[in-house]
């Protein structure tokens, strides 16, 4: 009995030493589960985000010295403006873009009752929204866009990347305190893939990105650019553009809110030229702020007229001294065209340094001259250093 156990105890021994003497059977294939399978398609897709998102900014920097007459030589460093922005894709043909402004503490000035009032900075600066829209953009066809939200309006960013100094100051239009860059509504865009036509139409409350909608009226903005020599390699950078825009104040009748502008304009590496007509049409007590002169006006609606031609010239044209640019402007405004000698005219020259599209530099004298009923304490002149910093 003994020798049976003996035997049997052998016998399984040696099986069992022989068994774990070979590899171990291959682990059975596992089909992966769907919530596995989703979860390793959706990694590509979180990995791509990074490319979805982008994100910047720009500061303003600049110092002013006031040689006009009363100023006792007022001279200030200042913050011009910062703008922080961020753009998300968050599908193809889907963006969204987000702009945080802190713009210049500037007096405000009130016209009521005949008596205009300066109110001075509180010395405080401010953060407002001027960008928050969503965009469906190459829907349909390449190149057609739709925008939904706080958008930039056809004309003054459209002129502001042919002037590329908007960090002196704002172009003719918006300066003057008769257009605006951005307002809250929808905007239809179109650029043909051949470039030689591009439109931009925008149905917009009309009341600015820095106030609330106040009544029913909307403002219809439209833009349209045609470039005849789209195709050749030197003058495809010519354009002709025209801007006009239709709405109303608040208030009755005799609320007109109309601007129209035609331009031509032309854009090279090295240099930029553009001058371009201006006709507007508003009751004067809603532009009286902007234009004292208007303050004593008693027409119901008063028409607007002036000019404005700038140019830029990049060094580099001649093969010297790549960056450095020499720039001038001269505009004229005559606020009311029934009223004489309330007109004037701004000019500005200046040379600079661009270093690359983040960086740039600008040293520029600015006059301004006024007519003898323009309602101006003194004709104007300044001396400016400007910086523009990006990332």
């Amino acid at each position: 009995m003994k020798s049976t156990f003996l035997v049997a105890a052998l016998v399984f021994g040696t099986a069992g030493a022989a068994l774990a003497q070979q590899p171990p059977s291959p682990a059975p294939a596992v089909t992966p589960t769907v919530s596995a399978q989703v979860e390793k398609a959706a990694t590509p897709a979180s990995q791509d985000w990074p490319s979805r998102v982008e994100i910047g900014g720009v500061a303003w920097l600049f110092y002013r010295y006031e040689l006009t007459k009363g100023a006792n030589n007022l001279n200030t460093f200042d913050l011009g403006r910062m703008y922080f922005f961020a753009t998300v894709k968050p599908m193809d043909h889907v963006r969204f873009r987000m702009t945080l402004d802190s713009p210049n503490r500037e007096a405000t000035t009130t016209v009521k009752g005949g008596v205009t009032t300066v109110s001075q900075n509180t010395g405080k600066f401010d953060v407002v929204v001027k960008h928050a829209y969503v965009e469906l953009y190459d829907v349909l066809t390449p190149g057609l866009s739709f925008k939904f939200g706080m958008h930039d309006l056809p004309w003054v960013p459209f002129e502001e990347k042919i002037w590329t100094y908007r960090f002196q100051g704002p172009v003719f239009a918006d300066r003057e305190g008769y257009l605006s860059s951005t307002d809250l509504g929808v905007g239809v865009g179109y650029v043909r893939p051949s470039k030689w036509v591009e439109g931009h139409v925008s149905l917009v409350n009309g009341e600015t990105w820095s106030k609330p909608e106040v009544s029913k009226h909307k403002d219809v903005h439209a833009r349209l650019t045609l470039r005849p020599m789209a195709s050749h390699k030197v003058l495809s950078g010519l354009a002709v553009n025209l801007f006009g825009s239709a709405g109303a104040y608040d208030g009755g009748d005799n609320q007109d809110r109309d601007r129209f502008i035609p331009q031509v304009a032309f854009e090279h590496k090295y240099a930029a030229v553009a001058a371009d007509y201006f006709r507007a049409w508003d009751p004067p007590s809603k532009l009286a702020s902007k234009q004292p002169s208007l303050a004593n006006s008693t027409d119901p609606v008063v028409a607007a007229q002036g000019w404005s031609a700038f140019g830029w010239l990049d060094l580099g044209l001649i093969g010297v001294a790549e960056g450095v640019r020499l720039m001038g402007r001269v505009e004229r405004l005559d606020p009311d065209t029934n009223l004489a000698n309330n007109s004037h005219t701004r000019e500005i020259v200046g040379i600079g340094y661009r270093a690359n599209k983040y960086v740039q530099i600008l040293v520029d004298v600015e006059l301004v001259q006024y007519g003898a009923k323009a309602a101006a304490a003194a004709n104007e002149r300044r001396i400016f250093f400007h910086t523009a910093i990006g990332f």
